[in-house]
């Protein structure tokens, strides 16, 4: 098996004087518009008043039975409670993958060789989509924060 992966979106929000789970819930409202999210286990780490937070949501948009468009938003927040400083970091990649499966016979060597040769016409169009799906939520994660 063949694995292609192109990160072609990698980019941090600082945004001060929010705790992640301030705007976690609008997020994730935002992020379901796009597809089925994907949610890791949200750690929360204390150690005097220090508190970190972490977790991770992932969109996974399936092009076709090869290839897949993987969005995901990491948010790394902490807070002290002594100086009253809220800080999220929120990481947003979007990497588009693909897995080639050997095929066996002459059809499904023909197909790949097909698939192949579309394989730059069709990651170029997913990458299109992909910057204007991250616009879209950029813009919408911006209006949230304007909001709070």
């Amino acid at each position: 098996m063949r694995i292609i992966k192109e990160t072609i979106f990698n980019d941090i929000i600082v945004l001060e004087n929010f705790w992640p789970e301030d705007i976690l819930a609008d997020v994730k409202k935002i992020l379901s518009n796009y597809g089925k999210i994907y949610e890791r286990e949200i750690e929360v780490e204390s150690s005097g008043p220090e508190i970190k937070f972490d977790t991770q949501l992932d969109i996974v948009k399936r092009k076709d039975e090869f290839t897949v468009i993987v969005y995901t938003f990491s948010f790394h927040g902490k807070t002290n409670t002594i100086f009253q400083r809220k800080e999220t970091i929120l990481k947003i990649v979007a990497t588009i993958e693909t897995q080639l499966k050997p095929m066996h016979g002459l059809i499904g060597e023909t197909f790949m060789n097909f698939y192949q040769d579309k394989l730059d016409e069709i990651r170029k169009e997913l990458k299109k989509e992909a910057k204007q799906t991250i616009k879209e939520i950029y813009k919408k994660i911006n209006d949230i924060t304007k909001k709070h």
